[in-house]
């Protein structure tokens, strides 16, 4: 199990195509902006590759389903995140915009993302 797998279901969930962009996680190599940007932290990596072994193996516990995060079909997914931010739990509406942050970060990070939907860079924006 690779938390890789676990970090690309949940960002085809989080950041769908045609969401108001063309562009979405699956048209983008999200897991090397990922990398780019952890690396910075360094050794802190591990944090986050427990974080989403723990985000896959969440529905197991919270919904009692013997499918992880990655095996769930995108319906599903959808489904258990949605119910993750809207929960009466704290714990869980924190975890959510922990997940939401760190993909919609990633994604807008990206150069693909940023040629394709017309942002410009921090330094590309200075040079008007």
């Amino acid at each position: 199990m690779s938390y890789r797998e676990v970090f690309r279901a949940v960002a085809v969930t989080v950041v769908p195509r045609d969401n108001g962009f063309p562009t979405g996680a699956a048209d983008i190599d999200m897991m090397a902006v990922l990398q780019d940007t952890v690396h910075a932290f360094g050794k802190r990596i591990i944090l986050l590759r427990i974080f989403f072994h723990f985000i896959d193996v969440l529905p197991v516990v919270t919904l009692f389903r013997p499918r992880r995060f990655r095996n769930l079909c995108t319906e599903d997914r959808d489904a258990f995140l949605r119910r993750l931010g809207e929960s009466r739990w704290g714990i869980n509406r924190m975890i959510f915009l922990l997940i939401k942050a760190i993909m919609v970060m990633v994604f807008y990070s990206s150069p693909e993302a940023e040629r394709q939907i017309g942002l410009k860079s921090g330094c590309a924006a200075g040079d008007r």
